[in-house]
């Protein structure tokens, strides 16, 4: 997991990320978008569906089904909709209680995890249709991919640290380095780092509620920080603030108040202590700890 950019920062949400199932529902539905497929392909044997009390597919109420636009994301699972293992031996079942039928053992569908995966990498597809399948992933990633080149123009990257999903490494750290091998001199992008902030804000105060209180800083306060500097610099000339590292401290079990602000939340800074300074230099892409 190292190897493959999951820093330690982002171990906390091992855990819960798995619970909540949210690698297997990305897996899913990325596939199916990036290849363009229809829902009657059923690709790699996986489906959508609401479940009964055993966790086979059962009609969604009508009830939830109305309010399926406000309470889902649209990345099931959510709003009483699941991911379904078709293929499973004991299936059609909520996936995360399908016996695969190449282990027999209830392994959180390794059959639809490795089906996953040869769409990507090409490895152990059986047949035409397989290939072909794995065609039309690979080139709809081709189409969604990044050049790195924003022409010049001024932007501001917010990233949390501790983003246990969309991981620094593999996302801002990775696209701002591209940039500047890209743009150089001409960029005029800034990649600001969140120590304690994930993207999850909603969440911060619910759901990853500790022993101690709010675990997480709010990224919205610096991205509304970000939104700020660019008005200014867009209207007026205004100085974009240079690539950092800020470090705010959760609030705990306390609450913002105008007093402590300030210095639970420092603001993006101008001219950053040589300890907090992003750099990218022959390169080498230097991010603080």
């Amino acid at each position: 997991m190292r190897a493959h950019g999951y820093a330690t920062a982002q171990d906390w949400g091992i855990a819960s990320h798995d619970t909540l199932g949210l690698w297997r529902a990305l897996q899913v539905t990325y596939a199916n978008a990036y290849g363009r497929f229809a829902v009657e392909d059923n690709l790699c044997g996986m489906s959508f569906a609401a479940i009964d009390a055993l966790g086979r597919p059962a009609p969604l109420a009508e009830a939830a089904a109305k309010r399926l636009f406000a309470d889902s994301s649209g990345v099931p699972p959510s709003a009483g909709v699941q991911v379904i293992a078709d293929r499973a031996a004991n299936g059609p079942i909520l996936e995360g209680l399908a016996v695969s039928r190449s282990t027999g053992r209830t392994d959180l569908n390794i059959d639809g995890a490795l089906c996953f995966r040869s769409l990507q990498d090409g490895d152990g597809l059986d047949s035409a249709e397989d290939f072909f399948k794995h065609a039309r992933v690979r080139f709809g990633t081709r189409e969604v991919g990044t050049t790195g080149k924003l022409h010049g123009k001024p932007a501001i990257i917010i990233h949390g640290r501790r983003d246990a999903l969309v991981f620094p490494n593999l996302h801002s750290r990775a696209y701002y380095a591209l940039n500047q091998v890209e743009e150089r001199r001409k960029s005029q992008l800034s990649y600001v780092e969140v120590t304690t902030g994930q993207h999850f804000d909603a969440f911060i105060s619910s759901l990853f509620f500790g022993a101690t209180g709010v675990q997480f800083a709010p990224l919205h306060y610096y991205f509304v920080q970000a939104m700020d500097s660019m008005y200014a610099h867009l209207t007026g000339g205004g100085t974009l603030p240079p690539s950092q590292v800020v470090r705010p401290t959760p609030r705990g079990v306390q609450l913002y108040t105008p007093a402590n602000v300030a210095t639970l939340l420092p603001a993006m800074r101008q001219s950053p202590a040589a300890a907090d300074r992003i750099s990218f230099e022959d390169g080498v892409l230097s991010i603080p700890e």
